[in-house]
């Protein structure tokens, strides 16, 4: 019995896509595309799900194995008001402030070492920077973020009283993890057009988020407060984006109120859940079916306090994902981001430093280049194949839905395509004549001719990129102004100025400004010089 989502994340109160990357969001149950009620939440409706699937198999007195994979808290942040309510002052104090009590909080509670200096990623902003309104925005973010965290909790506890009443709790294994660190974008402010599509789509305002027809996601300096201590995101390979809580419940084997510091990985969940069920782990094959062999250990014999570690220092585990790559062998782990890094090979003792901030390169080059030999057999022996240089993974992701995007877009891709012509208009009227000339000079001269050999769908997806452009006549120069999103900015720009003379192009130099997702709010504003 299952019910699943199809799409990565989806509204939590309708069958509604959360960003423009699916025409629709689609649910499945037991092989039936499956209809929503009414009443439908998210948290609530999965573990209703659980609770009737644990029902009807109950008579059979057989064991079962259940999953319920919360679309909490993934973007779009949706609570009940009540929920949300919980919160409303909680976090007006500010990102640093919170973040700061949640690390004093781990010391007392012994998850983390006291005097660790909290790192700060390079985009990070002051609270004291921003406006009395954002700074209000930005605390309901955040509660609507605990709001719908607090809901998931009671969910999960209403599953749990279940089990109870049932008598099945005391003989239920029951495992909480994450699949990944916080999510650090804000998907409604990457770039214009996304702008424009998130405002036809979604309720914005401050006192709309988090209920039905709202989209919000809380943004990086919130999501830094998630990851305390560590450093980086969801989509990188530093500890913020790799390391998740995983607790776990078994009185009948496992000493309740433990804390476990030792090394585990995501492939040693199969291996630990199988050890518990007492199902041998499957090798190159299982019931006649060739298999990729499973790795991972099982964390049962160190969670039973029957032995020190999970994996022993031999050990290599790697990771590689949308451009981010890792190997953990012993204390030590190399690493390397595009996103959020400089693309370069670092190396850390974990066991000394958790929180990635003394960089072992220099110093101990021998261990570097013994881990990277390591990693390079992991990706022999899993087929990986890396991205090119210069991958950008939140490009590459509009790149591969471009078709979807342009459906998609389409009235915002109407609206962006009439204001562009009108800013073309209003700005070359005076020179319409000259336009007409073959050969004319100028900016009327060059622009529109030097556009038109990219087709509509280059002009649409520069759109998409977020493109605003604007001939301005300065003296004898002929300047454009290209503000897109992310590194759309010079790849456009270059197309355009590399169009040979023939084709209607003209050379010119190129400035590309590589923003973040507010550069679109620091023109609007003025804060962009």
């Amino acid at each position: 019995l299952y019910l699943s989502l199809e799409q990565t994340g989806a509204d939590n109160y309708e069958a509604k896509v959360y960003a423009p990357l699916n025409l629709e969001a689609v649910w499945w149950e037991d092989g039936q595309r499956a209809q929503l009620p009414k009443d439908f939440f998210s948290n609530r409706h999965y573990v209703d799900k659980m609770i009737r699937y644990i029902e009807d198999g109950r008579p059979s007195g057989k064991p079962f194995f259940g999953i319920v994979a919360f679309q909490a808290v993934h973007s779009p942040l949706q609570a009940p008001d009540v929920d949300i309510n919980k919160y409303k002052a909680r976090y007006e104090a500010g990102w640093a402030v919170i973040r700061s009590q949640r690390y004093q909080r781990q010391v007392e509670m012994g998850l983390m070492p006291a005097g660790l200096k909290l790192p700060k990623a390079m985009l990070a902003r002051d609270w004291a920077s921003l406006s009395e309104t954002e700074q209000h925005l930005y605390a309901k973010k955040m509660a609507v973020f605990a709001g719908m965290l607090d809901n998931a909790d009671q969910n999960i506890g209403r599953l749990r009283d279940h089990l109870k009443r049932t008598g099945q709790l005391d003989n239920t294994v029951f495992i909480v993890m994450s699949d990944n660190g916080a999510d650090a974008y804000e998907l409604n402010k990457l770039n214009l057009p996304f702008r424009l599509w998130y405002k036809a789509n979604f309720a914005l305002g401050i006192d709309d988020l988090g209920r039905p027809g709202s989209y919000v996601h809380y943004g990086q300096d919130w999501a830094e407060v998630s990851n305390t201590p560590f450093p980086l995101f969801k989509g990188t390979s530093g500890e913020g984006g790799m390391r998740v809580p995983f607790i776990v419940s078994y009185p009948q084997r496992i000493q309740p109120g433990g804390v476990a510091r030792e090394f585990a990985y995501v492939t040693d969940f199969l291996p630990t859940v199988l050890d518990l069920a007492g199902i041998p782990m499957p090798g190159d094959e299982y019931q006649g079916k060739k298999l990729h062999r499973p790795t991972g250990r099982s964390m049962l014999p160190m969670l039973e306090g029957k032995a020190a570690a999970v994996h022993p220092p031999t050990d290599t585990i790697g990771f590689e994902g949308t451009g981010a790559e890792a190997l953990y062998k012993g204390d030590y782990k190399i690493a390397r981001n595009a996103t959020f890094g400089d693309g370069q090979w670092h190396l850390y003792n974990l066991r000394l430093d958790p929180l990635e901030s003394t960089d072992l390169v220099a110093s101990q080059p021998e261990i570097l280049k013994e881990l990277r030999a390591e990693y390079d057999v992991y990706l022999k022996n899993n087929g990986v194949v890396l991205p090119h240089e210069g991958y950008d993974p939140l490009r590459q992701l509009l790149k591969n839905n471009w078709p979807v995007l342009v459906r998609q877009m389409a009235g915002v891709l109407t609206v962006a395509a009439v204001l562009l012509v009108g800013v073309q208009l209003a700005v070359l009227v005076p020179e319409l004549r000259a336009l007409l000339r073959p050969g004319a000079a100028g900016a009327a001269g060059w622009l529109t001719p030097a556009i038109r050999p990219f087709g509509h769908a280059s002009l649409a997806a520069a759109l998409t990129y977020g493109l605003v452009a604007s001939p301005v006549r300065t003296g004898a120069a002929d300047v454009v102004l290209l503000v897109l999103g992310g590194s759309a900015a010079e790849t456009f720009a270059n197309e355009l100025c590399a169009t040979p003379p023939e084709r209607g192009g003209k050379g010119c130099d190129v400035l590309a400004y590589e923003g973040n997702t507010d550069t679109m709010t620091e023109v609007e504003t003025g804060k962009l010089d």
